[in-house]
């Protein structure tokens, strides 16, 4: 996918965040149906399509534009962390194991951190690097080598639908979404589900090991 195209797909879920996170903070209930206005008012005239998914401390859901798929982009680096953890967590795999990475697993065109501290190399990294690379940093090349070390994106998929989360697909690898423009849709999720599978997350006791929920709340806590 070229570089320019990204970046406005990036702006555009910026602004979509941006927006998300100040709703988040005031909304109730009550004030659903004046604040779906709210949202149209915003919107009028503008060339853009928003998503937004709230769940409310009164158990409550808000929801606009929750039939869309909206292209998940870098925010799948999230499932791909939690299909990861699960792994580690049922073969008592330590953050701390080492695994070997080749040249060959490193493409050079793409966003890639690691591939600038390790250039045309093999070497070896631990687990824990590895997830800081693909989650804090949104490293492509560390993504797809931890989709390939939980299984393939098919399995990260069926994970999380385990989760009893619908409403979403995973298909493409980072590589795979660089083939086209197009591959970029097949990755896709409702508002309503991402927020689902963050509540899941944080609330629920996915992993027996509590570090492995740490690394997640650790790399939130950054920003």
């Amino acid at each position: 996918m070229p570089l320019k195209e990204i970046e406005v797909m990036k702006a555009y879920f910026i602004a979509i965040l941006t927006l998300f996170t100040c709703i988040a903070t005031v909304v109730r209930a009550q004030q659903m149906s004046e604040l779906e206005n709210r949202i149209d008012s915003l919107l009028n005239c503008k060339k853009a399509t928003v998503g937004i998914a709230v769940w409310t401390d009164k158990g409550d859901m808000l929801r606009y534009n929750d039939h869309v798929h909206f292209p998940l982009l870098s925010v799948f680096k999230f499932h791909v962390a939690l299909a990861v953890l699960d792994k580690m967590d049922k073969q008592s795999i330590s953050l701390d194991s080492i695994v070997s990475i080749k040249a060959s697993q490193m493409p050079p065109n793409t966003y890639s951190p690691l591939r600038k501290k390790f250039p045309d190399q093999d070497f070896t990294i631990t687990l824990r690097e590895l997830m800081q690379y693909s989650i804090s940093q949104s490293d492509n090349n560390a993504c797809d080598i931890l989709i390939e070390y939980a299984g393939g994106i098919k399995h990260i998929n069926d994970y999380i639908h385990r989760l009893s989360i619908d409403s979403f697909n995973l298909s493409e690898t980072e590589d795979g979404m660089h083939s086209s423009f197009e591959a970029v849709y097949r990755n896709w999720s409702t508002p309503s589900a991402m927020v689902r599978l963050l509540r899941t997350a944080d609330e629920k006791e996915l992993f027996s090991n509590k570090e492995l929920k740490g690394l997640l709340v650790a790399d939130h806590d950054r920003y």
